[in-house]
């Protein structure tokens, strides 16, 4: 097994520069400026929508064309990644609903899980899906007293109510997430506080094909965009092959340099790996709880743009009214970080900013939202 152990770097972006000399003219005259469009979700008093937006490298606007996504108010769960959006509501039936769009084509679908036993006392945990098929977390009450039972529900969209098979969990499940055929569970033992374990499932044979011992304090589980599933702790994080399950590589923290994106709500993978994410921070030089910020795997570096950094306070306050970010991506097209975030004032508000990323960090422009955004896929 080779494992590489490595130390973090930590990056801050500079102040941006007004210059308007020569070297960057002809810098910026070299960019490509390519038509794109961006598709997000957006939550308003608690309803999600779905709009697109129309920009190159230089503009940005609105698409007031119609989405095949159809409102909602916002469920109790939901998965978000890879241009997917998949969401689960529990009914008054006790039934439960699983909603899937993908902002990729369009494709929207819609079904009734649940419906065999009308278990009303039934938790779902977490939710993912691959193709037609879903994969469910839950939980019921055992035979008895205090005995809780965990499943693994696997679902064909095609036939929910009757294409599905359960399978039993020994511990409690928290997250899953899918890469090359297979499941992959973080379970907790309760009787072992704070210790983790990973499961491993096959979906061709259909059966559970290992027990991995991950230790203490876990964060979360990340799928990355080579295939591979990337663990994180609060002072480190290993990379894992998600086809034979060696340890690629461990990075330890120093301390004071932890990215936390295992804390972070969401995550971005762009084409050449880096992660984007919103950091909770609690650094000097910043006032907001959370910021953007990228990690490179290759060199082991995190970047983190202050908003101090790169808008004035004027635009921070008033012009932009920036409150929390939400939501990172990138255009790879035009080499953009697109910013998500909250308005300050009214929070049901939001808007994106777009800028160059490091090393030549430069803004390029906002626009505003009537929502604020949870979700941005890129070209």
């Amino acid at each position: 097994m080779r494992i590489s152990i490595i130390f973090l770097v930590i990056t801050l972006m500079t102040t941006l520069s007004c210059s308007n000399d020569s070297s960057t003219e002809n810098a910026l005259s070299n960019e490509q400026n390519i038509s794109v469009q961006y598709s997000l979700l957006q939550i308003n008093n608690d309803i999600v929508s779905a709009t697109n937006i129309d920009a190159d490298g230089e503009n940005i606007q609105l698409d007031l064309s119609a989405s095949s996504f159809t409102s909602m108010k916002y469920p109790t769960l939901s998965n978000l990644f890879d241009g997917k959006a998949i969401f689960y509501e529990p009914q008054n039936d006790c039934s439960g609903e699983l909603v899937f769009f993908s902002l990729k084509n369009g494709e929207f679908i819609k079904f009734n899980v649940f419906e065999d036993s009308k278990n009303c006392d039934r938790e779902v945990i977490a939710i993912t899906g691959s193709g037609n098929t879903f994969f469910v977390l839950y939980e019921i009450p055992g035979d008895f007293l205090k005995e809780v039972r965990y499943y693994l529900r696997v679902i064909d969209s095609l036939n929910p109510l009757e294409g599905y098979e359960d399978f039993e969990i020994e511990n409690y499940p928290s997250q899953l997430t899918y890469l090359n055929n297979r499941l992959f569970v973080l379970t907790e033992d309760l009787m072992e506080e704070n210790h983790f374990l990973m499961l491993v499932f096959d979906l061709e044979t259909k059966s559970w094909l290992s027990e991995m011992n991950l230790g203490n304090n876990v964060e979360r589980l990340i799928s990355t965009s080579e295939n591979n599933l990337l663990i994180t702790y609060p002072e480190l994080h290993n990379l894992y092959s998600a086809s034979t399950m060696e340890i690629l590589s461990t990075t330890r923290y120093l301390e004071g340099t932890e990215p936390n994106f295992g804390k972070s709500s969401t995550h971005y993978f762009a084409p050449d790996g880096k992660l984007y994410f919103t950091m909770p921070t609690d650094l000097e030089g910043t006032k907001y709880a959370h910021i953007p910020a990228v990690y490179d795997f290759e060199r082991n570096t995190a970047s983190l743009y202050y908003y101090e950094n790169f808008l004035t306070q004027e635009e921070q306050n008033y012009k932009y009214e920036i409150g929390n970010t939400t939501v990172l991506s990138y255009d790879s097209k035009n080499n953009l970080m697109l910013i998500g975030y909250q308005k300050s004032l009214n929070k049901n508000l939001g808007g994106i900013i777009r800028i160059k990323p490091s090393p030549n960090p430069k803004l390029i422009d906002h626009i505003d939202l009537n929502g604020v955004p949870i979700y941005i896929y890129t070209e």
